[in-house]
């Protein structure tokens, strides 16, 4: 992550001693996830402990000139809607990380969702905002359960509720299960994949 920007020298130590912290499986989920999504801050989540009050992980807010190119680019790319801009500049500003916001701005539209992350870049939510991601996003997750239902690692039921969770669940939290599930060939890491979704 720090070879291709998304890290600055602090948040590098900050991951490398999580890592310490971490779990096989946790570190295995955070590896497979960053690996096919090199900027995601989600990645994080998978061996960053979970913050005192619950809540969502969030950066520290990116720089106002940044979040306006990447918000004009995300409605460009149409990952944002126009109306929905203001929204995304104020969530960008206050709580995005500013290599994501580095990654929106010098990647092309096609790439950014596998990139940068998810339907939540630029600091759009994950319940506002891109109507079109939040549709791919949940394509992609409940493609993973049908990966797990044809490799007999799932029953019917199990692929069912899968299936259910992706529409129930967040952008982020779906686009980490997908990631952990592109790198995964084995039950063992689908089930893991699974069971931190």
């Amino acid at each position: 992550m720090k070879f291709f920007g998304c890290n600055s020298a602090e948040q590098q130590a900050a991951c490398y001693d999580d890592c310490g912290k971490s779990t096989a499986a946790q570190i295995e989920l955070f590896t497979a996830c960053a690996g096919t999504s090199i900027c995601d801050p989600a990645c994080r989540t998978n061996i960053t402990p979970k913050p005192a009050g619950g809540g969502p992980v969030t950066g520290g807010g990116a720089s106002p000139s940044s979040c306006g190119t990447a918000c004009d680019k995300l409605v460009a790319c149409s990952f944002v809607k126009v109306g929905d801009k203001a929204n995304c500049l104020n969530v960008c500003e206050k709580e995005a990380y500013q290599y994501q916001i580095d990654c929106v701005n010098n990647t092309e539209c096609g790439k950014i969702q596998s990139a940068c992350g998810g339907g939540s870049s630029g600091g759009s939510s994950s319940s506002g905002g891109s109507g079109g991601g939040e549709a791919v996003s949940i394509a992609r997750c409940q493609s993973a359960c049908d990966q797990l239902r044809f490799t007999e690692c799932f029953d019917a039921a199990a692929q069912s509720t899968c299936r259910a969770k992706c529409s129930a669940s967040t952008t982020a939290k779906r686009d980490t299960f997908s990631s952990c599930m592109s790198t995964s060939t084995q039950c063992t890491t689908g089930n893991a994949c699974y069971a931190s979704f």
